[in-house]
């Protein structure tokens, strides 16, 4: 695949063209997606009222449904994913990572590899910290 940083500027044309459940395509929300994935929400209280974080396929449902329009957390409940979305909805706008956070990094498959029948992107988050500064990615 190919790997860049997971801003819309970067994504190639046609790539992340869905339509999440704001309205807006993946590409669109690559802010909204990087904010959830600095806020650590592995580590933080659902609210249930029972001690419990929201889990990782909460999360991912929360990414699913601004990427692909779909909630769906097949593990936990999907009001805590929605919990989720809607939180990155009121703060995560115009989120950019820097120093100390994560930086999604997305990954496209190659026309090579989508002939293979791998067509799905994947994002990851990397640490970025001062050794980061020394990477190029274009």
């Amino acid at each position: 695949g190919n790997m860049t940083v997971a801003v819309a500027a970067n994504v190639p044309a046609g790539e992340l063209e869905t339509v999440g459940i704001n309205g807006q395509t993946a590409k669109e929300n690559l802010d909204l997606i990087n904010w959830i994935i600095n806020q650590g929400f592995g580590d933080v209280d659902n609210g249930d009222g029972m001690g419990e974080t929201y889990n990782d396929m909460e999360i991912q449902g929360a990414i699913w449904a601004l990427t692909d329009g779909v909630l769906f957390a097949p593990i936990g409940t999907e009001e805590n994913a929605q919990e989720i979305v809607d939180a990155a909805l009121a703060n995560g706008e115009g989120f950019e990572a820097g120093q100390g956070d994560i930086v999604g990094l997305l990954i496209t498959p190659t026309a090579e590899a989508q002939q293979q029948g791998h067509d799905q992107p994947l994002i990851i988050g990397v640490a970025f910290d001062t050794l980061a500064q020394d990477c190029v990615c274009v």
